[in-house]
């Protein structure tokens, strides 16, 4: 399966330079916490997108190194009587590691938090 448009995630880079580095430590310069040195303050890691930076296209990479055999037969016994058999091995994930597309990169959630005094606080 694939996204029309590419638009799906394919996984997360954990060493990749984020584009927000930059930003991010000249702001912790200007406001330092001190439990959390610049020298340890890194922000890191990105989104994974299919069709780009060498990512397959595709939702999921397919599992192609499973051997699934079948084997069939149909015998006519009389003029109205056929018996007929089959035998296979198959694989399947059961959506185990397969879902739909993942766009969250492109869309912004809304959270409902409810409260007891209809919303007021």
């Amino acid at each position: 399966m694939r996204e029309r448009f590419d638009r799906t995630i394919r996984g997360f880079d954990f060493s990749t330079a984020n584009p927000v580095s930059a930003q991010a430590l000249a702001n912790s310069g200007r406001s330092p916490i001190p439990q959390v040195p610049a020298s340890a303050f890194r922000t890191i890691g990105g989104l994974q997108f299919a069709g780009t930076g060498g990512q397959p296209s595709g939702l999921w990479s397919g599992d192609r190194n499973n051997f699934a055999p079948r084997f069939g037969f149909a015998y006519q016994v009389g003029k109205m009587i056929v018996v007929r058999g089959g035998y296979g091995i198959f694989f399947d994930v059961l959506w185990v590691d397969r879902t739909d597309v993942n766009q969250g990169g492109f869309n912004q959630p809304t959270n409902l938090i409810p409260s007891l005094d209809n919303g007021q606080t």
